[in-house]
C-alpha cells in the first residue's frame, strides 16, 4: 500500500521524495569541504610541465562528454591518452574506450596507436589499480582531465559522494605524486545556489552552500571547493563549470542517459508538457570538449575558474515550443495536471521515461533539483572568453536547426519515435 501511494496519481510529496532534498546540511557541506591534509605535492616532486604533453590521463572517457574530449584531445596533440575505464583488464578498457568512440560516430583511423585503457575505478582508493599500475601512472602521466561523474539526480548525497567527491581528491593525490600535474575537472553550474530572481554566478572560488541543494549538486559543490583548495597548495586546478551539456550541434550525437533528455521523451510519450517557469544553459557536448581542450592544451590560461553557460539563457517553454514545431504535438498542462496525467499513466503500467524520476516530482510542485522557477543567474565569463580568444570557438545557439539535428538523430537510434506533424523545416 506504501508502494502503490508513491506511484499513484494520488502520490503524497513526503513518500514520493519530491520535498526531500536528498542533501545534506550546509553546515555538513562546509565540513565536507576541507581538503585532507595528505593531498598536497610531495617533497620532491617534480614541477607541472607546461606542455606539449606527452602522456594525458583521461578520466570519464565512456561517457559521451568523455568521448568528445578524448577526440579533441587526440586532434589537438600527439600525446598518448591512458583512459581509466572499469573494465576486467586493460584490454577490455581499450575497447570500451573505442567502441564509445564508435557509438558518436568520432572513432578514426590510427586512434588505437594512441589510446590506451587502464582498468580502474573511481570508486576505490588509488582509483581502484594496483600500487606499481598506480605509481607508473604517476610518474609518467603529465596532465589529467578529470571528467568522470556519477550524475544521477535522484541519489542522496551520501552515495554519490563516493564517485563525485572521493574519486575527485584520488585523482588529486595522484596529481600531487612524482610530478606535479594540472588537473582540468569538467565540473557544473549546479554549484551555483537556485533562488529566485536575478543572481550574479561570477567565475570565482564558490563561498557558501545556501540553496545548493540534492545530492548531486552538492557533490559538484564540494569538489569544486577541494579543487580550489588544492591549487593553494600548489596544484594547478583548472574547473570548468559546464551548463547542461547536450549533443554535438552537428550530428546531434547524444547519451539518452540524461534528464532533460528522459524528460522530453517522457511528455512526448504522455502527449503533454509541464508549463514551468525555468531556464536553462544548454550547451552542445562538441564545444564544451574542444573549450576544454583549447585552454588545457594552447592557450596558456592560467588556473582558476572558467564559466561555460550556453550561447544564451533559453527557457524551457522555448524549448518546448521548438519540439513542438519540430512534428512533436503535446498539450501544454499546468504543473499540477501535469504531474496527475503522468502519475497516472504510470500508475496504469504505460511505458513512459520519467518512470524513474518519479520520486522528483510532487503533486503540486517538482523537487528543488529539478530548477528553481523564476531563477535568472547571469554568468561571469571573463575568464572564458579570454582565454578562448582567438580560437575560432563559440557556443552555438539552441535554435530551430540545432533541434531538428538533436530529435533526427534521436529518432535514428531508436529513442524517439518518428515525429507525426508536417511543418517540420526543410
Amino acid at each position: 500500500a506504501h508502494l502503490a501511494r508513491m506511484v499513484s496519481a494520488q502520490a503524497e510529496p513526503k513518500l514520493t521524495g519530491a520535498d526531500n532534498q536528498r542533501g545534506i546540511k550546509p553546515e555538513e557541506l562546509l565540513a565536507e569541504a576541507v581538503l585532507p591534509d595528505d593531498v598536497r605535492p610531495e617533497p620532491g616532486a617534480l614541477p607541472a610541465h607546461a606542455g606539449p604533453y606527452q602522456t594525458v590521463l583521461l578520466t570519464g572517457g565512456t561517457g559521451y562528454t568523455g568521448a568528445f574530449l578524448l577526440r579533441e584531445i587526440l586532434d589537438r596533440s600527439n600525446a598518448r591518452v591512458c583512459v581509466i575505464a572499469r573494465a576486467e583488464d586493460d584490454a577490455a578498457a581499450t575497447i570500451r574506450v573505442r567502441e564509445n568512440l564508435r557509438e558518436y560516430g568520432i572513432a578514426r583511423d590510427g586512434d588505437e596507436q594512441r589510446i590506451e585503457g587502464i582498468a580502474g575505478d573511481m570508486s576505490r582508493p588509488y582509483l581502484g589499480l594496483s600500487r606499481k599500475i598506480y605509481l607508473d601512472l604517476a610518474a609518467r602521466t603529465e596532465i589529467i582531465f578529470h571528467n568522470a561523474a556519477d550524475s544521477s539526480w535522484t541519489v542522496p548525497y551520501g552515495r554519490i559522494k563516493v564517485v563525485n567527491v572521493l574519486g575527485g581528491l584520488e585523482v588529486l593525490r595522484l596529481a600531487c605524486r612524482a610530478r606535479i600535474k594540472p588537473v582540468h575537472f569538467v565540473c557544473s553550474i549546479a554549484v551555483y545556489p537556485g533562488v529566485p530572481g536575478e543572481q550574479q554566478a561570477l567565475e570565482v572560488e564558490l563561498t557558501s552552500p545556501e540553496h545548493v541543494v540534492g545530492g548531486y549538486r552538492q557533490s559538484k559543490w564540494v569538489i569544486d571547493k577541494l579543487m580550489n583548495q588544492a591549487r593553494e597548495r600548489g596544484v594547478p586546478t583548472y574547473i570548468y563549470r559546464m551548463g547542461a551539456i547536450t549533443g554535438a550541434h552537428d550530428t546531434g550525437a547524444c547519451s539518452t542517459d540524461t534528464f532533460i533528455n528522459d524528460l522530453i521523451k517522457g511528455c512526448i510519450q504522455l502527449g503533454a508538457v509541464l508549463d514551468y517557469d525555468l531556464m536553462l544553459e544548454l550547451v552542445p557536448v562538441d564545444y564544451c570538449a574542444a573549450a576544454i581542450a583549447h585552454i588545457a592544451l594552447a592557450s596558456g590560461a592560467a588556473p582558476g575558474v572558467f564559466n561555460v553557460p550556453g550561447a544564451r539563457s533559453v527557457s524551457m517553454n522555448e524549448i518546448i515550443d521548438l519540439i513542438i514545431e519540430c512534428g512533436y504535438p503535446m498539450r501544454r498542462l499546468p504543473y499540477a495536471d501535469w504531474y496527475r496525467e503522468l502519475a497516472s499513466a504510470i500508475d496504469r503500467g504505460e511505458d513512459n521515461q520519467l518512470a524513474r524520476y518519479l520520486g522528483l516530482f510532487g503533486s503540486e510542485r517538482p523537487a528543488p533539483e529539478i530548477g528553481c522557477p523564476g531563477h535568472k543567474p547571469a554568468f561571469g565569463t571573463a575568464r572564458l572568453r579570454a582565454a578562448l580568444e582567438g580560437s575560432g570557438l563559440s557556443c552555438p545557439d539552441m535554435n530551430l536547426t540545432i533541434w531538428q539535428c538533436y530529435l533526427d538523430y534521436f529518432v535514428s537510434i531508436g529513442f524517439l519515435p518518428a515525429p507525426v506533424a508536417n511543418h517540420r523545416i526543410p
